[in-house]
């Protein structure tokens, strides 16, 4: 392995000493290092290749410094290129970073030899205009009320078929890596990261019936359209980072995208072991 993307979440500053420490040591290993212009501004490590082209459409592996959104942030810039990446946790959970500070040495010294596995993760396509206009999310995609404190209709179709007038705050469509994000925290099922499904999960419904998470397969097209008089403030939300406004009374189609995210991972970490310690009230 000769050419390692380096990408960090430039907003915590404990991650630029370790950063310019990875540097440092795949360079002492022959290793090109690359890194963006912002990222370099704040560690000002000369070893470091400043391409970010190259960084997110080239190289051999992507080493994240920071916590799940840093992670969402680079799957979705280098997901199109099915570019391997590993985090480290400089976050509070971090469910997607596989490296704790204190191993940092030995996942270097795995990386170069080749010494791990790629687990593939599916990821979502919502399209907002006639395919003229697509986002990718590997946890989910919301449908909310936005700033507004009223609630909001979304009739919400399968395969052209209506599921559901859901009244509620908003609406989870989830991945099976999403399961232990936003819509574990609104009631959703924790679902195996393998598994080709996709989660409906609605957010506060003002119902006695309708208040259960769907699952349904990835195959399946999902159209939600936020119905009203035209005054209705909703926002599609990508893996809590894009944030779009939608029109009333227009659908936006969510469908399982093409592309999907290639996580390295060492055999030792069970999904099960991971989700115990992550949650655990004991940690």
């Amino acid at each position: 392995m000769k050419d390692i993307g380096i990408y960090l979440n430039t907003m915590k500053e404990d991650s630029y000493y370790y950063g310019n420490y990875i540097i440092d040591q795949l360079y002492s290993m022959g290793v090109h290092t690359y890194t963006t212009q912002e990222i370099n501004d704040k560690l000002k490590n000369k070893k470091a290749i400043i391409d970010e082209e190259f960084l997110f459409d080239k190289t051999q592996c992507i080493i994240v410094l920071g916590g799940d959104g840093t992670m969402l942030a680079a799957v979705r810039k280098s997901s199109h290129r099915h570019i391997p990446i590993i985090g480290i946790n400089f976050g509070k959970i971090g469910f997607l970073t596989e490296v704790e500070e204190k191993d940092i040495d030995i996942t270097l010294d795995r990386l170069i030899k080749k010494e791990y596995t790629i687990e593939k993760r599916m990821m979502l396509e919502v399209d907002l205009n006639n395919g003229s206009e697509c986002c990718l999310a590997l946890n989910d995609i919301v449908i909310s009320r936005g700033s507004d404190s009223r609630l909001i209709t979304m009739n919400t179709y399968i395969n052209e078929q209506l599921v559901e007038a859901y009244r509620a705050d908003g609406l989870i469509i989830s991945t099976p890596t999403g399961s232990t994000a936003y819509s574990l925290a609104a009631g959703g099922p924790i679902v195996e990261p393998e598994c080709n499904v996709m989660v409906l999960t609605p957010i506060c419904p003002h119902s006695l019936h309708n208040n259960r998470s769907i699952i349904l397969n990835g195959s399946k097209q999902i159209d939600v359209m936020v119905v009203g008089k035209g005054d209705e403030h909703s926002v599609a939300t990508i893996d809590g980072q894009i944030f779009i406004n939608l029109e009333s009374n227009k659908r936006v189609t969510i469908r399982r995208s093409s592309s999907e995210a290639h996580l390295i991972k060492f055999n030792e970490n069970n999904f099960f072991e991971v989700l115990r310690y992550k949650l655990s009230e004991k940690k």
